[in-house]
């Protein structure tokens, strides 16, 4: 029996090829710097650096004449963390389809990670350290400040097995993220990873920065923290209840000094949306959301070297300063609250100011 013999209600359907569509590409040229800040709120030259760092690893193997350039994919993932949407990825500007922005988020990730500690690491050298104090030293005139200490919670979907350990103090679930910075905004470590309902302090426990200090591998100064850490010869609390006119003049001090990490939350917040609450719940595994938060602070610190933030006005950042007293009273240390009496006696008990640098 011939095909054209067969019965039209029992024949096979034959399948229709459907045309693929190629949403337009925007190579990074073609557009201004205004559109470029706009859009990526990186500047032309350090998206092209952190293009430099990527290309190689990412060329695409394929033969095909349409696969997506490497550029495509970077542009692309730098603006969902820019807007913290999907929504306006197939826009001329960016050319690229949810489903294939799905395909590219996590591999573009990982290149961008793997140079991570050149761009996020503690400081190796005293020339360095002196540059830090200084800076922290002229907002308020603490002598002998390293860095600023904080964390901030980042939303996300929790594995649904886990979900209450991922349900922060504030009642929605996050990782508790935390930072060390300086006066400049710009972080020198990040500790990601801890679901929400963990404590500032533990976080702080687990890092290789802990390990140092209490070695006495670390300069001679201080960490700057809230009334969430406890008093130690190494960290430098407020005073819980000052009741004289030097301890209050120390603690808008360190309250003025310590802002440096709150703002820096905020512009990391604002630069990159998608880590804001405001923009949504990042909807990955833990995984993924660790990925995504650890490359928005590495381009943080790449637009804080190239000089994207100075310009950047932000009020400072409303955060929670609780923490339960008995973890505070149990881990102060005589030596750390000796080390704060003294600071408060030399430099807050007149309004001489005595200039240590």
């Amino acid at each position: 029996m011939e095909e054209n013999d067969l019965d039209p209600n029992t024949s096979l359907q034959r399948c229709t090829l459907v045309p693929r569509v190629f949403l337009p590409l925007c190579g990074l040229y073609a557009l201004t710097d205004y559109e470029i800040k706009k859009w990526f709120r990186l500047n032309r030259s350090t998206i092209l650096d952190l293009y430099g760092l990527i290309q190689h690893e990412l060329e695409a193997s394929t033969r095909r004449t349409r696969s997506i350039p490497v550029i495509g994919k970077l542009l692309a993932v730098l603006h969902f963390l820019d807007t913290g949407s999907f929504q306006s990825l197939s826009s001329p500007i960016v050319g690229m389809s949810q489903p294939s922005f799905s395909r590219h988020l996590g591999v573009v990730l990982k290149a961008i990670l793997k140079h991570l500690n050149k761009y996020i690491c503690v400081p190796k050298n005293s020339e360095q350290w002196h540059r830090i104090k200084i800076g922290l030293y002229n907002v308020a005139e603490i002598p002998n400040v390293l860095c600023a200490i904080d964390c901030t919670h980042i939303a996300l979907v929790p594995p649904s097995s886990v979900e209450e350990q991922y349900r922060n103090r504030k009642s929605f679930h996050s990782f508790n993220v935390q930072a060390v910075c300086d006066a400049k905004l710009q972080i020198w470590e990040v500790r990601s990873g801890f679901p929400g309902s963990c404590h500032d302090y533990h976080i702080l426990k687990q890092s290789q920065l802990y390990t140092s200090f209490e070695r006495g591998e670390m300069p001679h100064g201080w960490l700057l923290a809230d009334s969430g850490y406890p008093c130690r010869p190494w960290f430098l609390t407020p005073v819980p209840n000052p009741n004289s006119d030097s301890e209050n003049r120390f603690t808008e001090a360190h309250r003025s000094t310590r802002s440096a990490v709150e703002r820096t939350f905020g512009v990391l917040k604002m630069c990159f949306s998608a880590l804001d609450r405001t923009g949504g719940v990042l909807m990955y595994s833990p995984e993924k959301v660790n990925d995504i938060i650890l490359k928005c602070c590495m381009l943080h610190n790449m637009a804080v070297r190239c000089g994207d933030v100075n310009n950047i006005e932000i009020m400072n950042v409303p955060h929670d300063d609780y923490s339960p007293p008995e973890l505070i009273s149990q881990n102060s240390t005589q030596t750390g609250v000796s080390n704060r009496t003294e600071i408060i006696e030399r430099y807050f008990a007149c309004d001489t100011i005595i200039h240590c640098f």
